[in-house]
Parts: C-alpha cells; sequence; structure tokens
C-alpha cells in the first residue's frame, strides 16, 4: 500500500498534471466524474433523495460543484451551498461555479452566516465538500458551526475525498467537534494516512477508494530517482 503525506498528494496532482498531461480542471472533472458513477451504479445513498452539496471555495469545492452539475444533469435535485470563508476562492472553484450557473438546472445558495443554513432533512442527502486534504488549521467559527449543524441534522453524509475538519496526516482530536462525521466517503487513491488512525474511525463511515488516473507509479520512480 502506497500512503502519501498531504504534500505529496499535491505534488502528485500537479506532476499528473503536468506529465499526462491534463489541465487542473479536467482532472477535477475527472474526479467529480469517479463520484458520480460510484453514486449511480450504487445508488442506496442518494435514491430518491434531494442532493444538498455543501461547499467550501477551495479545490475540493469546486469538486462539490462538478459532482452537483453531473447529477443535475442526470436529474437529480440538487442544491449548491458555497461557504464564503475568504476572499480569495480557487480558479477551478470559479470556474466550476460558472459552469454551474450556466448550466440553469441547480439553486446556488451563498452562506455567510448561520442564520443562512437551510434545512437538512431525512429525504436529503448531503454532499460534504467544505475542506478537502490540505487542511492544516484548527475550524472554527462559521464553518465549525456548520460542520456541528450537518452533524446533527444529517442522516446520509457523503464526504468527497475526506471529511471536512480532518487532517491529512495525523489524527484530528483538535477538530472533534468540528470534523464531519460521514456515513460513506469517496476518497481518491492514493489511501490517506488519515484513515489508518483510530481515532478518526468514527469520523469516515464506509471508505470507497477511487482510482482518478493519477501517475503515481512514474511519482514514486521519479522520487526514488
Amino acid at each position: 500500500m502506497t500512503i502519501l503525506s498531504a504534500q505529496q498528494i499535491r505534488e502528485l496532482d500537479l506532476f499528473t498534471i503536468e506529465n499526462e498531461p491534463i489541465s487542473s480542471i479536467e482532472l477535477m472533472e475527472r474526479a467529480a466524474t469517479s463520484c458520480v458513477d460510484y453514486l449511480l451504479k450504487n445508488e442506496k445513498p442518494i435514491a430518491g433523495k434531494s442532493i444538498k452539496v455543501f461547499a467550501g471555495q477551495g479545490n475540493n469545492g469546486g469538486d462539490g460543484l462538478a459532482i452537483a452539475r453531473q447529477l443535475a444533469e442526470k436529474g437529480y435535485e440538487v442544491y449548491v451551498y458555497c461557504v464564503q470563508t475568504t476572499n480569495k476562492p480557487t480558479d477551478d472553484f470559479l470556474q466550476n461555479l460558472k459552469r454551474l450557473q450556466n448550466q440553469e438546472k441547480v439553486s446556488i445558495t451563498n452562506i455567510a452566516h448561520s442564520n443562512s443554513f437551510p434545512n437538512i432533512y431525512e429525504s436529503d442527502a448531503v454532499i460534504d465538500t467544505l475542506f478537502g486534504s490540505g487542511l492544516t488549521r484548527k475550524v472554527e467559527g462559521l464553518m465549525a458551526e456548520l460542520i456541528t449543524f450537518i452533524n446533527k441534522h444529517s442522516e446520509m453524509t457523503i464526504a468527497i475525498d475526506i471529511p471536512s475538519g480532518m487532517f491529512c496526516d495525523k489524527t484530528s482530536e483538535e477538530n472533534e467537534n468540528a470534523n464531519i462525521k460521514a456515513h460513506l466517503t469517496l476518497s481518491f487513491l492514493p489511501v490517506k494516512r488519515a484513515f489508518l488512525f483510530q481515532e478518526n474511525k468514527s469520523h469516515y463511515g464506509e471508505i470507497v477508494y477511487l482510482d482518478i488516473g493519477l501517475l503515481l507509479e512514474d511519482y514514486l520512480k521519479q522520487k526514488i530517482d
């Protein structure tokens, strides 16, 4: 089993982008497609449900926007909630937001304070794309409130790549009260070190590993050389 650190995962993404070659937005689209394909083939988590996607403004949030667009194309009722915590969203997030707006099939709501949290019903499936594997700090403020809210009300939470609030390289006890408790995690290979810590077990639920075609063997050969 190959286990990379968060920094090495970023390097692997960049290595793939440079050497496949593929653009970062195309790689994001591939990741989203792998998640949607899995959910369509294993529909139980979302069957008959409205989909509520909670997106941060980083690339994990960009994944969420692409997933929302693709699910809407398949006929699902999808709602997106973008959480405004920074004035510098990533370029790929903004590009996927524009694609979603142009599609005109998904309701998009900005969340700037806790008063705008949406109701979450038993008939909803929540997709968590607030934070990705690059998180290194304690989750506080609006994001912490939202994670607590989702954990309290959602009966089906699907985390993309890694549950928000979970650190990739160590236990997430620092964020114990602000760490998504996912029922299902769709994670992109290679395996995250976080999933090997017993302390994190209650937060990731069932894990499904998805291969999105990262050039792992070539990357490792370069590192060894």
